[in-house]
């Protein structure tokens, strides 16, 4: 079982933190003093582990606590709905995707716990009935899928030890986008069968950030000296100024949204 987690991804408690009033809307309390909201959970997983397990608060308790009700309460949301319920919570495995910068013993340390006291798992349990994935890694596995359905082998696109270059392209605020590259090398994969998925190990990695209004501004300027080289009037202005909107939107939008579902 997948679970997304977007902007739906937040809880809400009455004042005492005792009760959950709602999850997956931001927009539930009409008093925001009322009640106590978390959201955000991936950069807080992430403080929490850097914190150390030795140096925990109460405030960060409950952080754990919001989290794994959150994944019972939408898990049990998922398995119940009415095109196919599911009543037995033993028969599910479940895939959690990381940030690919996350230090790799966050998966142990932090987010199996979570899940244990979260009862979607037990101890007891296999480990492979929680899986962990880099957000790389999805996106390496989901190209190499589509090749496959298109016919092709993947060993054309990603041979073992090609590098490749990598960009991903992510929202972080209302207008700034995150780019990051990264450069992979392809490693065979452990099976022994034909044509096997490959994995990809990160040799180096760089981003940065830019604003919407950046990209806005480079792609007008292009517009412009591409279409009236010797200079726009108003009125050439003005359809530079609905061409950029226009690009911006039906492409790097599209872009940025590729780069967020995969």
């Amino acid at each position: 079982m997948t679970i997304v987690c977007t902007e739906k991804a937040c809880i809400t408690y009455n004042k005492q933190k005792t009760k959950v009033l709602a999850w997956g809307n931001l927009n539930f309390a009409d008093n925001p003093t009322d009640c106590v909201e978390i959201s955000n959970f991936m950069d807080g997983l992430y403080d929490l582990f850097e914190k150390g397990k030795d140096n925990r608060d109460e405030e960060d308790l409950f952080l754990i606590r919001a989290i794994s009700d959150f994944l019972q309460l939408e898990v049990n949301r998922l398995i119940r709905k009415p095109e196919k319920t599911i009543e037995d919570l033993n028969v599910l495995h479940y895939v959690f995707v990381i940030s690919s910068e996350w230090k790799e013993e966050i998966r142990e340390e932090l987010l199996r716990p979570i899940f244990i006291e979260s009862g979607l798992v037990s101890k007891e349990d296999n480990n492979d009935r929680v899986l962990f994935y880099t957000d790389l890694e999805c996106i390496f596995y989901y190209i190499q899928q589509e090749l496959l359905s298109a016919g092709e082998m993947i060993t054309e696109a990603f041979r073992k030890q090609r590098h490749s270059v990598m960009c991903r392209v992510t929202s972080l605020h209302c207008n700034t986008l995150s780019v990051q590259f990264d450069l992979i090398e392809s490693q065979p994969s452990l099976y022994d069968f034909a044509d096997p998925m490959l994995f990809p190990k990160t040799a180096r990695s760089s981003n940065f950030s830019i604003t919407t209004e950046d990209i806005k501004r480079d792609i007008n300027q292009y517009l412009k000296e591409n279409m009236f080289p010797s200079g726009a009037d108003a009125a050439q202005e003005k359809k530079a100024e609905r061409l950029t909107e226009h690009v911006y939107f039906s492409i790097v939008r599209q872009m940025v949204n590729a780069s967020i579902y995969t």
